[in-house]
């Protein structure tokens, strides 16, 4: 047997993806296929959770097919996945029904009778203030509107505890996934009372236990192995939410380190200690995080790059995002005057409004449509700046990754809206690489001083720029407040969600 290899498996909202990786954090290979994300009625996103592992094992299967000698140098499993959301296991050990994504919205609309005590309780208990997509409010849901589905639901998982069920046969989560909803993050533990308020604690128990990300869970069973090519008996760890796996990948060690993953969401995050963590501020959320002692505030908005796919399937379908750039990067800071709030799915940070939608501002007729392209593009550099406005403390440099980042225009935006150098890996895939390195250190290969971290490219900030977007932004955060009235009304009137 040669160097240890170990499988990474990241389950996103769009892909799902399988790599091999090395000793030394090198991506051997890798697989992925796309996913379907199924819109049963306006606002409501599901995955079929069969389709799910169909696709986990074919790309496993491909990865394998390719890299047979591999299999014999195979030590252990990592699987991170897309926070949030529920994903029903029912007692027969099937889906109960299709996953509800962490995008999801259709459960705005529930009146809790004890809102603000809810608020205050999520505070008293050091849990994360709740939004649309978590587990906790869409059980509620089905409650009120499929309580039959209720009454076959065993286990409430998330994405990658899923896909650990499927491989190891063990219920479990790990305490990044869980601290999204319920848990007291400091006690690692159900909030208990949390639970009581939201009318939930008789249904404690379809809550998994907890673990740290690193924990081995279970090995590889025959069946699944049959069913993916994985050899028998590897063991899994519990694994962590994407956005925890890749911010270890890119290579966040210490507190105040800082990086935004620039994908379907457009994530922000900072390492904290536990004394710097508070939960009066109930922008964003504040996670536990791989490395045992540390805390993720996090700013997940609920928009990244669907933005940019939005803008172009209505603008530009014909042409490549290199051609659009190559046209945009023409034009100057604040596309002479348009500017896009991009809420096309409601918005949880830096501020919580489901109802709040996507608009296109300050169109003349002397605008085309490459103006409005580039303020899409400008639309994630100046929510990217709306969240980090609202850290507990400033950052000297931000880590950038995601399939967004491979976009060099929209790192430069970045750099220049922040005024802050951006780092981008030369190697991509930091999800796979950041749980890969966790399975190294449950399986006692290292520890987490000495997982390795990413070479990257540099993008400075121009001070001109950064001059011209930060009064952007003035114009950006005005405009937010006096829509605020507007999405409640247009909410109102069109009685959304429908279901």
């Amino acid at each position: 047997m040669g160097k240890p290899v170990i499988l990474g498996i990241d389950a996103g909202t769009t892909k799902i993806k399988a790599g091999l990786v090395d000793a030394d954090g090198n991506l051997i290979d890798m697989e992925s296929e796309i996913c379907e994300v199924l819109s049963p009625f306006e606002g409501a996103y599901e995955m079929d959770m069969g389709n799910t592992w169909e696709i986990v094992c074919k790309v496993t299967g491909r990865l394998f097919k390719r890299n047979e000698n591999m299999a014999s140098d195979l030590a252990g499993v990592g699987v991170t996945g897309q926070g949030d959301g529920l994903w029903p296991v029912s007692k027969n050990g099937l889906p109960a029904r299709r996953a509800i994504l962490w995008n999801d919205t259709r459960a705005r609309k529930l009146s809790f009778e004890k809102e603000d005590l809810l608020k205050q309780v999520c505070i008293k208990c050091k849990a994360t203030p709740i939004f649309a997509g978590a587990a906790p409010v869409l059980l509620r849901w089905l409650l009120e509107k499929e309580p039959e589905t209720v009454k076959n639901i065993a286990y409430i998982l998330h994405c990658k505890d899923w896909i650990n069920y499927k491989l190891t046969g063990q219920i479990a989560t790990d305490y990044t996934d869980a601290s999204t909803a319920s848990i007291n993050v400091f006690e690692k533990a159900y909030a208990e009372e949390f639970l009581s308020i939201m009318d939930l604690l008789d249904y404690k128990n379809l809550f998994p236990d907890l673990f740290p990300s690193h924990h081995v869970i279970g090995k590889v069973t025959e069946i699944a192995s049959r069913e993916t090519g994985i050899p028998q008996n590897i063991p899994v760890i519990a694994g962590a939410i994407d956005v925890a796996a890749a911010a270890f990948g890119v290579g966040l060690r210490q507190s105040m380190d800082a990086c935004t993953i620039v994908g379907t969401t457009l994530c922000n995050e900072m390492i904290l200690d536990k004394e710097n963590v508070h939960h009066e501020d109930t922008r964003g959320s504040n996670l536990c995080y791989v490395i045992p002692d540390k805390y993720l505030r996090v700013m997940a908005t609920q928009n990244g790059t669907s933005t940019l796919d939005r803008m172009k399937s209505l603008l530009a379908c014909e042409l490549s995002f290199g051609e659009i750039e190559s046209n945009i990067e023409k034009l100057p800071v604040g596309s002479d005057g348009v500017i896009i709030q991009p809420y096309f799915y409601g918005e949880r940070a830096p501020f919580r409004n489901p109802a709040a939608c996507a608009g296109i501002y300050g169109l003349t007729a002397r605008h085309g449509r490459f103006h409005i392209l580039r303020a899409a593009y400008e639309s994630l550099a100046l929510s990217l700046y709306d969240c980090y406005s609202a850290f507990p403390c400033g950052v000297t440099e931000i880590y950038v990754s995601g399939g967004g980042v491979q976009s060099d225009l929209l790192c430069q935006m970045f750099a220049d809206i922040m005024g802050k150098t951006v780092k981008r890996p030369v190697v991509g895939e930091n999800g796979i690489c950041g749980i890969t390195s966790l399975v190294r250190v449950g399986l006692k290969i290292e520890d987490f001083s000495k997982a390795p971290r990413a070479n990257f490219d540099v993008f400075l900030p121009d001070a001109a720029r950064h001059e011209k977007y930060i009064k952007l932004f003035d114009i950006y955060s005005e405009l937010k407040k006096i829509m605020k009235d507007y999405w409640s009304m247009r909410s109102q009137y069109i009685g959304w969600p429908q279901s």
